[in-house]
């Protein structure tokens, strides 16, 4: 009894750490720009773990890191609602609303998209970090 009380108010402490961490994260996760590309890439593998960060290392080299740079784009994300809709001690899967401010070249007026994005954070050495992010 005594060892389920005390995962239940672990898995508690950890549902209100991420929900206070994800916009940071989150943020520093989908948020560049074009003049600090390489910087904003190395700042958001910071907050990565497991297969996500080679994923994300592989995309950003083959695919966005390209796209930003023809196209000028900057982009910031900004987590708006978080809600966690499984916690344990070292792992939570929370519910993220995101809305994402996009410029470029040929976009040089603000587009602001909103999206729902599935993220799961794993404890890593005591900072909360990203192991999946699923568009819903």
């Amino acid at each position: 009894l005594w060892w389920s009380h005390e995962r239940h108010a672990a898995a508690e402490r950890a549902r209100a750490e991420v929900v206070a961490a994800a916009p940071g994260i989150v943020g520093d996760v989908l948020s560049y720009s074009v003049d600090t590309l390489d910087d904003d890439f190395a700042r958001a593998r910071g907050h990565l773990t497991g297969h996500f960060a080679g994923d994300f290392d592989r995309l950003t080299r083959e695919q966005i890191a390209p796209a930003v740079r023809k196209e000028k784009v900057s982009s910031r994300a900004e987590v708006t609602s978080a809600a966690v809709v499984e916690a344990e001690p070292d792992r939570v899967v929370a519910l993220l609303f995101v809305n994402q401010t996009t410029r470029s070249a040929s976009l040089p007026d603000p587009k602001v998209d909103g999206s729902r994005i599935e993220a799961t954070f794993t404890r890593v050495d005591g900072d909360w970090r990203i192991e999946s992010l699923q568009p819903m």
